[in-house]
């Protein structure tokens, strides 16, 4: 195996690093979606949630598990909670709210309003009390009249609340909300100690990563195996470690991309395909020959190596057709 030096002739480019956003981030406000909102008995809300569940499609790729699926009046959103106000105005006689009926959320995707009343119509909450002292005694033994369905039209969050304010803020003028920290994923969260300290401490040397990363970005090019890119994975506890004047210290990985590498076996210096200024997925190989795949799956290989467990298997994404990593003192190379 050929040992080469990836450091030599580096010299530091100019640059800084910046964290990837996170999914919060991204969104320009906070992404609300139309939901409907059903007043039905309270003694029928398994009943209604099972019909629900068979009857309305559901999305799997909506996951609105931070929202509660059934609330008591009393936990209405302010909104509804005028509009309920409005729609019970005018009754002469009836039971407090609360004791007999409760809310269910209709998530989208949104079944036809007509549908919808139809399922529901069997499970309206009760309009009055057999026990109403006004009441005729002729008229406690007959059953109390059923109100007409009521659903209304809201907006509901399609992300989790990131903090218990919002998550208060959220059940106060949209849906009462559930807000739980550790199910958070960081992808998802806002920056953290965590980040922050490993940004904090790449950017020490980050003009030598940064130019690592050009150069097997350039030679991935030159050699005609992918675009111009690279990747270079840092352990910041390494780097941390490591002494002040090793310029290149806590770096774990490097790759460039090998995007054109599946589509046949050209030399060196061979492009195996003719880049564009467009991606074409039907050119551009699988995506686990990409810069930043390739230098995940070197970290992977590493571990695997290192790891004296008989049943630990390789990743599918180091494959006999991916080129075996070139490797130094310091980190693979895989250009």
């Amino acid at each position: 195996m050929v040992v080469l030096d990836p450091f030599k002739d580096i010299q530091p480019l100019r640059g800084q690093v910046s964290l990837l956003k996170t999914v919060q981030e991204t969104r320009s406000g906070k992404d609300t979606v139309e939901a409907y909102v059903a007043e039905i008995n309270i003694k029928s809300a398994s009943k209604v949630l099972k019909l629900l569940e068979s009857k309305v499609p559901k999305d799997p790729s909506l996951s609105l598990t931070h929202l509660r699926r059934f609330v008591k009046p009393e936990f209405l959103p302010d909104h509804l909670k005028r509009d309920s106000a409005t729609a019970v105005e005018g009754e002469v006689v009836a039971a407090p709210k609360s004791s007999q009926t409760i809310y269910i959320l209709i998530p989208p995707p949104l079944p036809e309003l007509s549908l919808l009343e139809t399922l529901l119509a069997p499970y309206t909450p009760i309009s009055g009390s057999s026990n109403t002292s006004s009441a005729p005694a002729a008229a406690a033994s007959a059953p109390a009249p059923a109100l007409p369905i009521e659903i209304q039209s809201i907006r509901i969050p399609l992300s989790p609340p990131t903090t218990e304010e919002e998550s208060v803020t959220w059940s106060r003028t949209l849906w009462p909300t559930i807000f739980n920290p550790a199910a958070h994923p960081i992808t998802h969260s806002p920056r953290g100690p965590l980040l922050l300290d490993a940004q904090e401490s790449v950017s020490r040397r980050a003009g030598n990563y940064l130019a690592l990363a050009r150069k097997v970005a350039l030679e991935a090019k030159r050699s005609g195996r992918g675009r111009a890119v690279g990747a270079v994975v840092v352990d910041p506890a390494l780097a941390d470690a490591a002494d002040p004047s090793d310029k290149v210290a806590g770096i774990v990985a490097v790759a460039g991309d090998a995007r054109y590498c599946s589509r046949g076996n050209a030399g060196e210096g061979v492009a195996r395909a003719t880049p564009s200024a467009s991606y074409d997925p039907d050119n551009e190989g699988q995506p686990d020959y990409h810069s930043l795949m390739r230098a995940i799956s070197l970290v992977a290989y590493k571990r695997l190596t290192l790891s004296t467990s008989p049943t630990v298997t390789p990743s599918t994404s180091i494959s006999p057709s991916t080129p075996a990593p070139v490797v130094s003192t310091t980190c693979h190379l895989q250009a």
